[in-house]
């Protein structure tokens, strides 16, 4: 895992490892354990999105979640729209995530 290798070869460890998943977080979260490194207090750790695992690991892992339900919406809804002929030439949609900071970025000086 790259989260292990960095921390176990590297001189002065990162400020905070940030995953692309709840599942990477978890095991880099493991990894940073088995070395001794404590989380918050040495490394922060973060995740994009939330489900399943971010609030329950221990630390509870702080968060960038995006609405994927609401992107499905408009997922379907554009891909509805080309079917019937209503294609636009391009569309943008901005979905604003949320950031719930929890334990694991929380370092107390």
């Amino acid at each position: 895992m790259q989260a292990d290798a960095g921390l176990a070869g590297a001189s002065s460890p990162p400020d905070a490892v940030v995953c692309m998943n709840n599942y990477t977080a978890f095991g880099a979260l493991k990894a940073i354990h088995a070395r001794g490194v404590q989380v918050p207090q040495q490394v922060g750790l973060a995740t994009f999105d939330q489900y399943p695992l971010a609030p329950y690991t221990s630390p509870p892992l702080t968060s960038l979640n995006i609405d994927t339900f609401e992107l499905g919406v408009a997922a379907a809804t554009m891909l509805m729209q080309r079917i019937h002929g209503m294609e636009h030439k391009c569309e943008n949609r901005l979905m604003l995530p949320q950031l719930t900071i929890r334990e694991s970025t929380r370092r107390k000086r």
